[in-house]
């Protein structure tokens, strides 16, 4: 992908890619947390933390957004967040499906999980992170999703926190702290 950019300078790309999609920008410059939202509030395409103009961004690539938006966070986001800034980064997650729902099994049942604007945000932030983690479980493999992101991320470098009995990457939500990201290869 492109070159290293700081993370307030990705906050503005984001604002921009935001604007000419039409999508609901919410960004708090004092804390640096933001969101990027379908009009209907239903899909949460992109949340960072902590942006600042001496950091860097540190990617994490998850299921599905839950519950958390702009300002707050769910247990999975305060995990992830605290991760980012033990590396001294920002956070910027993305998701293979944009839908919020807290339920994997209900997100499965759902129409129209993935988003209309989700790949171009997955794009979006593969150029814009230093790093990124994939970190979606197994659940990833619905409707071939995982497939789809894997194409999505074919020029980046993924990392992950090990891998399930399948292969898939691990979500961080209950793993330890000491658990370190290593190279992970991407297969469609």
């Amino acid at each position: 992908m492109s070159g290293v950019i700081d993370a307030a300078t990705a906050v503005r790309r984001i604002a921009e890619w935001a604007g000419l999609r039409e999508l609901d920008f919410r960004h708090d410059a004092t804390l640096g947390h933001g969101a990027v939202f379908s009009r209907c509030g239903r899909y949460r395409y992109l949340l960072w933390r902590d942006a600042a103009a001496d950091r860097e961004m540190l990617a994490i690539a998850m299921l599905n957004p839950s519950k958390a938006d702009h300002l707050s966070n769910d247990p999975t986001i305060a995990r992830c967040h605290s991760r980012a800034r033990e590396a001294g980064a920002s956070l910027l997650v993305w998701n293979l499906f944009a839908l919020r729902e807290t339920d994997p099994l209900r997100l499965k049942k759902r129409r129209g999980p993935v988003g209309r604007h989700n790949d171009d945000a997955t794009r979006l932030a593969l150029d814009l992170a230093a790093t990124t983690i994939a970190a979606w479980g197994l659940h990833g493999a619905h409707r071939g999703r995982d497939g789809e992101v894997a194409i999505l991320c074919r020029n980046a470098t993924l990392n992950c926190f090990g891998t399930t009995k399948e292969g898939h990457p691990r979500h961080p939500l209950y793993l330890r702290k000491d658990v370190t990201a290593q190279r992970w290869t991407v297969r469609p």
